[in-house]
């Protein structure tokens, strides 16, 4: 069974700053409307429920067979849904082969594959209240990649929750092999905004 997964951070509303604890995420297939099997990993791992439940920090990750969703997030009255959202086999977008090593640390998750592939996923990060409206963070990799002549420094995606998607935007990512800056622009400079980012490189 191919998956993919779907990762975002759920703000309280487009005007506040707080994240949102306990929010619902729920997916449904886009051909029929039906609600869809969740896992909490690629492979093996526990189902969860769906809706998925954002933890207290308002971050949740899922993994779904490889279709196309209409995902929608819900917090007491607000409510926005994303259609037509493509999560894509992980395995054939990212060449995975056999799994050599992964973990965890504070930094985020990591996974190693045999042909040198390395897959880093960020945990929350955070844009504080500041006198900034361009504002960078730096996100530390859970684990280092290596680089050279021909591989060069991975590639580094990263996203902004909605549903206040008005009120700030990207300006772009600098990675490197150990970690990687990422810029945002916000319309407010008190306006608190999360990312979160995935970065795939090589670890050999």
């Amino acid at each position: 069974m191919a998956r993919g997964p779907f990762q975002t951070s759920v703000l309280l509303g487009t005007e506040t700053v707080e994240l949102a604890p306990d929010a619902s995420v729920e997916v449904r297939r886009s051909s029929d409307g039906a609600l869809v099997q969740l896992y909490d990993a690629f492979e093996d791992g526990n189902t969860v429920g769906n809706p998925a439940m954002a933890d207290s920090e308002g971050f949740v990750r899922v993994w779904a067979e490889a279709d196309t969703y209409d995902i929608t997030i819900t917090n007491g009255s607000m409510s926005r849904t994303l259609e037509r959202l493509t999560i894509v086999d992980y395995q054939a977008a990212t060449g995975r082969n056999a799994i050599v090593e992964s973990g965890s640390n504070d930094d985020g998750s990591y996974t190693r594959y045999a042909d040198g592939t390395q897959i880093c996923c960020s945990p929350k990060l955070s844009f504080p209240a500041s006198a900034e409206q361009t504002p960078s963070v730096t996100w530390t990799y859970p684990a280092e990649f290596v680089g050279g002549a021909n591989d060069g420094n991975p590639s580094v995606t990263a996203s902004l929750p909605p549903p206040a998607a008005g009120n700030f935007s990207l300006t772009g990512t600098d990675p490197g092999l150990a970690d990687c800056e990422i810029g945002i622009y916000r319309s407010t400079a008190q306006l608190v905004v999360s990312a979160s980012a995935i970065a795939i490189g090589r670890w050999k």
